[in-house]
């Protein structure tokens, strides 16, 4: 399995985050720009665009090294079911949402079926368990620096999106 695949099932996988407060910075933004970032945040953005772009401080901060290429990393988890790892050095590998707010501009989001996902975008999907699948825009086999958007489905209705670049 290769390490984005990895860091989107056990990376981000399994966030449970409190409901967004109205009126807050991030729910302004909910916007999902396939391969590229999540409300307004971006791969590569430091931890201070972070913040400054979603509006508000995380409401905590995890801190450790990746399994496989051994590099720190912060997870910073928001209060509006929105989670962003930052790789020292590299700056955001990958973020994720469980919120059903953030959208694709064609209206793809948490909530949505994996039957409206592939009628949209070109989706590679794999069994996950019984129930569940990942399907991803990117390819079997990335390359270090692809960009991908991840979808997590359960029951063939999307649960979780997480865009991220391949490192390895």
């Amino acid at each position: 399995m290769n390490s984005l695949l990895a860091t989107s099932i056990a990376g981000v996988a399994g966030i449970s985050l409190a409901l967004a407060a109205p009126g807050t910075a991030l729910a302004a933004n909910n916007v999902i720009k396939v391969d590229q970032g999540i409300n307004k945040v971006r791969i590569g953005n430091s931890q201070k665009q972070v913040i400054n772009k979603v509006g508000s401080n995380p409401k905590e901060i995890v801190t450790g090294v990746t399994a496989d290429t051994g590099q720190k990393y912060k997870d910073l988890y928001f209060k509006q079911k929105f989670t962003v790892r930052i790789i020292k050095g590299t700056g955001v590998s990958s973020m994720s949402t469980m919120s059903t707010k953030p959208q694709t501009g064609d209206g793809i989001g948490v909530g949505s079926t994996k039957g409206q996902l592939k009628n949209l975008y070109v989706v590679n999907c794999v069994k996950a368990g019984p129930s569940k699948r990942v399907c991803s825009t990117g390819t079997l086999d990335p390359i270090p620096g692809e960009t991908s958007t991840v979808f997590r489905l359960t029951d063939n209705v999307i649960t979780e999106i997480t865009v991220a670049v391949f490192l390895d």
